[in-house]
């Protein structure tokens, strides 16, 4: 007795769907059954918050039978046929309905457990045989299942989710004096007792120059409104406000890093952000940050962003400081504690740890930040930092004057420059997914090694055939992605067990992402939110967005942004910076901020 399934065709020419009865016996077809899978985290988001309710998006969950040449075309039709959605021009002339019709939407589909998304121009056959190739024989076990379309016999479940639109370009900075050679953003978090009436999340980019300065942007919510509401709110497009710049170092600033403290403060009305920077010149500062547009009722009165030098770290480093990575504590501290740790690397691969002081330890007091008070002292004006004000008013503060710190853990990491610092991923902690006591390092040795901060060794070492010029750490487990001279991007399993004795993961993804940069790769960023979406930068003056689920290697990367100046040539993305609202900074040889959101 043959079952009757609804099953659903599509043209040579065109993925049309027609409906008609059909049996389950036809060799040439799959029964597959649709499931609609919240995406809160993903870069679809912002789409996904327009519909009151997600059952508006779920299909039936009886099954359907689709032929196993259907590609991603052929599903969204078939998806947007279930929920009664149609472009305008698909409706019939005859049709009397006053109703209005709904349009289509694109969805994205995940095969395999969720654990594929479905590329666009492969069909399931095609995935199914290249998932069943050599290709894959090597890849970690948790990472991809065999699928066998013949011997499948109950309906392949096959995951959707609302699909995201292309990041686009909604503003960018003046042009700056200088190339743009690292950049970092964080945002204020308000002091328990201090609650705003606005719904703004005021944040900082601190972006750094290859003439040692350091310039303050601000930047709020307020900023990813539509089009629209920004010229109702601002009176134009211009999101990226300057607040203040710093002569942070006599030399190109190489790297930087920046985190929001949790410290009670009982000046401010929002903790203050720490801002870590290292140089060619072989030093290594922070700045502190403060917001001060609150009044004692909470109202934002007034823009007004402060900053100071807080401390400076030395005798850790004899040559240039390329990266660095602060880390918050997890616990809850006071004005007397360290407030959080931080690490660097130096061009000889030196491996540095420190603890951060709290903002009260330092030497300068909280009127020493205020941009309107201005002090006059002439000497040892090369080791001194200028900041200024937007509005009026400078502060100096020589180097000397502030606290000076000692790594507490100096050691050589590598054999040559470490290009890139990471700290752990654990799900012991309620605060953060950050794991203080395990830091992941990248070198141009060809390396990338997992250190116990608490016993100093080295717990696993993944060695490849290529320089390693830049790392960053999935939000949610210990999967690291590096970029390389050779233009590719590459996944790395640097997940341990057993206090380190034993490895789960420790390999290379082979065949994970497709080459698809021309230039040496720069900067590699992970979204904050989704720990699917991946982001490159490369000496071409692209950012190419990356699903890591598209682990066929055929599969482009999802989207290819333009980050340099059009119609120069030869211009290069030197750094960026992923938010937590899916707002993209990036900079380099144009010397000008561009800000894209997805």
């Amino acid at each position: 007795m043959n079952k009757t399934i609804t099953t659903y065709k599509t043209t040579k020419n065109t993925e049309k769907e027609d409906e008609e009865e059909t049996t389950a016996s036809n060799v040439e077809q799959i029964r597959i059954s649709l499931v609609y899978v919240n995406t809160a985290t993903s870069t679809s988001s912002r789409e996904n918050s327009q519909f009151s309710s997600l059952s508006s998006l779920e299909v039936p969950s009886e099954p359907i039978a689709v032929p196993i040449t259907i590609t991603k075309k052929g599903l969204n039709a078939v998806v947007n046929h279930l929920l009664d959605r149609h472009d305008s021009d698909d409706d019939d002339e005859d049709d009397d309905s006053d109703d209005e019709r709904l349009p289509k939407l694109n969805f994205e589909f995940l095969l395999n457990n969720g654990k594929i998304l479905l590329p666009s121009k492969m069909s399931i056959d095609d995935v199914a045989r290249r998932v069943s190739s050599s290709a894959f024989s090597s890849s970690s076990s948790d990472m991809i299942i065999p699928m066998n379309l013949e011997e499948q016999e109950e309906a392949m479940e096959i995951q959707y989710f609302l699909g995201g639109k292309k990041p686009s370009k909604e503003d960018e900075s003046e042009e700056l004096p200088d190339w743009i050679t690292s950049m970092t953003h964080s945002f204020h978090q308000q002091v328990l007792g201090f609650e705003t009436n606005d719904d703004k999340h005021d944040g900082i980019l601190s972006v750094g120059g290859d003439d040692g300065s350091i310039r303050i942007f601000s930047t709020s919510s307020s900023s990813l409104l539509s089009q629209e509401a920004k010229q109702k709110q601002q009176g134009g497009l211009n999101n990226m406000i300057q607040k203040g710049i710093v002569q942070a170092h006599s030399g190109s600033i190489k790297c930087m890093s920046s985190v929001s403290l949790s410290c009670k403060n009982d000046h401010q009305k929002a903790n203050p952000i720490v801002i870590a920077s290292g140089s060619i010149d072989q030093t290594l500062i922070t700045h502190l940050c403060y917001n001060t547009n609150h009044d004692n009722e909470g109202n934002n009165n007034d823009d007004t962003t402060a900053i100071k030098l807080h401390a400076a770290y030395c005798n850790g480093h004899s040559s240039s400081i390329n990266c660095v990575s602060l880390l918050n504590h997890p616990t809850t501290v006071t004005n007397d504690d360290d407030i959080a740790l931080m690490a660097s690397g130096d061009w000889d691969g030196g491996l540095c740890i420190w603890k951060v002081p709290s903002p009260n330890s330092s030497s300068n007091t909280d009127e020493d930040m205020t941009p309107s008070m201005m002090t006059d002292n002439n000497e040892n004006k090369k080791r001194k930092t200028i900041i200024s004000g937007e509005k009026q008013g400078s502060v100096q503060s020589s180097l000397s004057s502030v606290k000076e710190v000692s790594p507490t853990i100096s050691i050589r990491a590598h054999n040559s420059n470490i290009s890139g610092l990471s700290w752990g991923y654990t799900e012991n902690n309620s605060t953060n997914n950050n794991d203080e006591n395990i830091l992941i390092t990248s070198s141009w040795d060809h390396s990338i090694k997992s250190w116990d901060l608490t016993t100093q060794n080295n717990i696993l070492t993944l060695n490849g055939s290529k320089v390693v010029t830049c790392i960053s750490r999935c939000c949610l487990r210990n999967i690291i992605a590096s970029g390389h001279p050779d233009c590719r991007v590459r996944l790395w399993d640097m997940r341990t067990s057993n206090g380190g004795n034993e490895v789960e993961g420790g390999g290379f993804f082979d065949g994970t992402l497709r080459p698809s940069h021309k230039e040496w790769i720069s900067s590699i960023q992970w979204s904050p939110t989704n720990p699917y979406i991946l982001l490159s930068s490369s000496y071409d003056g692209t950012i190419k967005v990356w699903d890591i689920r598209s682990t066929l290697s055929s599969t482009p990367p999802l989207y290819t942004l333009r980050a340099v100046s059009s119609g120069v040539k030869n211009h290069k993305v030197l750094c960026t910076s992923v938010t937590k609202d899916n707002v993209i900074y990036s900079g380099g040889t144009d010397c000008i901020v561009k800000q894209f959101k997805f």
